[in-house]
């Protein structure tokens, strides 16, 4: 019976998320990659958070020869796509349109148990490569280039002329981690209806988050809107804890109009000019 061990795993954290974890990423291993692991006896698990990459212990001098080839190094290739059409929406680095995406390799990494598969402590700028970029060969097809990935990554088993396979080999394998940060936006809110003709605002039932007005506005449509805009940018968030509300001035003190404002969701992100640079906003609509 065969008795399969782990590896190397890839693990991609994402603190959009509460658990911290990165789901509904799926790996795709090129056709050159799946005829390797075929022939060396290695199986592609998927996890929550990324794969897991397992050998068959039977089968270990398969894995050996494929690894001590010079001719043709060791190297796995995954195509990594995302479950959510929204992913790139709230999440750094990417920009508007999908001329680029990151690479990953293990290339410049320090072996180790661990290795995080990016220079800075999240996925940056200098990780995008563009879509026709000589260093993804061949992974790219047209099709990939139409619809492309979030982001491609290579495993190779060197590092130099150092094989990695005992370090694969030594007790649970290798973790390779990625993490990605969360898109920071300003929050502008545009009240229409009634309220709009108060003298209202927007406050932190807590105190974190401050918002400033912006005068009122005319939307499409001839509508009259009062606006307002945080202080700050905002991390987008799978679950946020803020209690925001619109309130107003009275006789009495302050007036609670609406005790739970909406929070800003991850689509259709817009742009702003604040302080002379473009910069992103999350527009939310509260009509009353």
């Amino acid at each position: 019976m065969s008795a399969y061990r782990s590896l190397f795993r890839v693990c991609v954290a994402h603190d959009f998320f509460s658990d911290g974890r990165c789901p509904g990423l799926e790996f795709i291993p090129t056709q050159h990659t799946q005829h390797i692991m075929g022939n060396a006896g290695l199986l592609l698990r998927r996890r929550g958070d990324g794969i897991v990459v397992s050998y068959d212990e039977a089968r270990l001098a398969s894995l050996e020869m494929y690894a001590d080839d010079s001719d043709d190094p060791l190297c796995f290739e995954f195509k990594v796509y995302a479950a959510d059409p929204e992913f790139r929406s709230y999440s750094e680095p990417f920009g508007a349109g999908m001329a680029e995406m990151p690479y990953f390799d293990n290339r410049g990494a320090a072996p180790g148990a661990v290795v995080r598969l990016h220079g800075s402590d999240y996925v940056a700028e200098h990780d995008l490569v563009a879509l026709d970029s000589d260093r993804l060969g061949s992974m790219m097809g047209q099709k990939d280039r139409l619809l492309p990935p979030v982001f491609v990554l290579r495993i190779y088993a060197h590092h130099g002329r150092q094989s990695l396979l005992a370090d694969w080999l030594d007790g649970d394998g290798v973790e390779y981690r990625i993490a990605f940060r969360s898109r920071r936006t300003y929050w502008q809110y545009y009240v229409l209806g009634e309220m709009a003709a108060q003298d209202a605002r927007v406050v932190d039932a807590d105190g974190r988050l401050e918002f400033e007005p912006l005068g009122r506005t005319t939307l499409a449509g001839g509508r009259d809107a009062l606006v307002f805009r945080s202080t700050k940018d905002i991390p987008l968030h799978q679950d946020y804890d803020f209690r925001l509300q619109l309130s107003a001035k009275s006789q009495q003190g302050e007036r609670v109009l609406i005790k739970r404002l909406p929070l800003a969701c991850v689509s259709r992100p817009g742009m702003e000019t604040i302080a002379g640079h473009g910069t992103v906003v999350s527009e939310i609509y509260v009509n009353s």
